[in-house]
């Protein structure tokens, strides 16, 4: 199967490697609508998911993959030992160096090169089994942790710590385990046993997962469709060749608006490639049953193992709503876990918990020096962007009223800030050098954050922040 690939990817000039990693999702599609119809037995299924999962690791990253089942026994024998917050913030700083080495080999071998390899894999794991520990941990100590819907939801109690195949049917299960998001432990353990569907409206089906919400399904799985071909025409075409051309290499031979046409172009091209990944497996989510979310307004509504809001980041006038639209997981996990861990621990940890949730976010993804410039840069217009929000917006509204041109006019410009600010920010990160970044905020003359300080100034200058009474009035 492998040569029959490979001869393919070289006729469609598409890397095999990405080729293995989109027909998963055409293979497992199918695979969830047939394994709806197991024998409703809790084991059974364990088994089953388990092993599907193992042969589609195998298919798309090769026998390395198996390494990983090492940093999941360790996550699961030590948080059965000792479910403390601590040993729980031990194993991911265990399996996140590990990650690190991986990357750092990555660096040395494979330098500025992009593909996906057992690296990839593992950071779902870090997040994966980090989820684990952290709930195994809350479900404990719950006499210390914050009592927030999330942690109600996902926490698992110490008389619910799960046997070595609960675990492994969970770890390995194959909708998650190599694209994202990833499920909570919580989320499928309800969904074997069908505890899940409690609320479904007139579910009469014991035993039984409730219909596919066919209209759904289409809707999703038609975005993901969309999304793929258009990865498929930038993986063909070489826009990265046109932006180092463009905004790097010989940014003098080109205007200042076709550098930022190019930055745009560019980054969307890269973002295309996420989403129809996560468009994919939030379709497994509807077919299989397991991303079912509940009922709204006495309909079903499958949001639960969505992982990007398009239209939140393709419309939103908020740089902030945009940033909290996509790889929504990661985000859940860093502020349910990271953060509300650094904040329990106290001291130091606790007093610069922010940064250090970002810092941590940013290693992560990897140590090439654009990542954390970007999220430099994306903390900056973060801040702009709810400032304006918060301080400037209700004025507006106030007093000349949601109708006015001035409000529309401020809904443009915020909405063409959004936009600009993400993608400009996002170039280090693709880009990886600190060079080529350098090169690149001289060739567009630093002018997006720019913009940003100066609106900073502004807002803290002219629209301090009001005191909690006078939001109140």
């Amino acid at each position: 199967m492998y040569s029959i690939i490979e001869s393919f990817s070289e006729k469609v000039h598409v890397p095999s490697d990405q080729m293995r990693f989109f027909l998963s999702f055409f293979i497992e599609l199918p695979l969830c609508y047939i394994l709806r119809y197991l024998p409703s037995n809790p084991r059974l299924k364990h088994f089953v998911y388990s092993i599907v999962g193992v042969i589609m690791l195998l298919f798309v990253f090769g026998i390395n993959s198996m390494i990983i089942i090492i940093p999941g026994l360790i996550t699961y024998y030590v948080m059965k030992w000792k479910k403390s917050l601590h040993a729980a913030f031990f194993i991911f700083s265990l399996n996140l160096m590990f990650l690190t080495l991986l990357q750092i080999h990555k660096y040395i071998n494979h330098y500025l090169q992009w593909y996906l390899d057992i690296t990839t894999l593992q950071m779902i794991v870090v997040i994966k089994l980090g989820n684990f520990a952290f709930n195994v941990a809350k479900g404990s100590n719950t006499n210390v942790i914050k009592q927030t819907y999330y942690n109600k939801m996902n926490n698992i109690p110490n008389d619910q710590f799960p046997s070595l195949l609960e675990f492994i049917g969970y770890f390995y299960f194959f909708p998650s385990i190599f694209s994202g998001p990833c499920i909570e432990y919580q989320t499928y353990k309800k969904f074997v046993t069908l505890e899940l569907f409690e609320s479904y409206p007139n579910n009469h089906l014991k035993n039984k997962i409730p219909p596919i919400d066919w209209k759904q399904f289409f809707i999703v799985f038609s975005q993901g469709i969309i999304l793929l071909l258009l990865t498929s025409i930038v993986i063909i075409i070489p826009l990265k060749v046109y932006f180092y051309e463009i905004v790097i290499n010989n940014a003098n031979d080109y205007s200042f608006i076709q550098k930022m046409g190019m930055v745009m172009i560019f980054i969307y091209s890269i973002v295309f490639r996420y989403f129809a990944t996560w468009k994919m497996a939030e379709c497994m989510g509807i077919l299989f049953g397991f991303g079912y979310s509940g009922v709204k307004e006495n309909k079903p509504t499958w949001y639960g193992f969505k992982n990007v809001k398009l239209n939140d980041f393709f419309f939103s006038n908020s740089a902030k709503l945009v940033i909290d639209s996509w790889n929504i997981y990661i985000q859940t996990f860093m502020k349910n876990h990271i953060y509300e861990s650094l904040e329990l621990f106290g001291g130091i940890l606790n007093e610069y918990k922010q940064s250090l949730t970002n810092l941590i976010s940013a290693f992560w993804h990897g140590i090439y020096p654009g990542y954390y410039l970007s999220f430099g840069m994306l903390a900056l217009h973060h801040d702009v962007s709810c400032g304006f929000h918060s301080r400037v917006e209700p004025i507006i509204i106030k007093k000349y009223g949601k109708d006015s041109l001035i409000y529309y006019s401020y809904l443009v410009l915020t909405f063409i800030y959004a936009r600009i600010s993400i993608s400009y920010s996002f170039i280090p990160f693709v880009i990886y050098t600190f060079s080529d970044s350098w090169k690149f905020f001289i060739n567009t003359y630093f002018c997006v954050d720019i913009i940003g300080l100066i609106l900073l100034i502004i807002l803290y200058i002219w629209f301090p922040k009001q005191q909690k009474r006078d939001r109140i009035d």
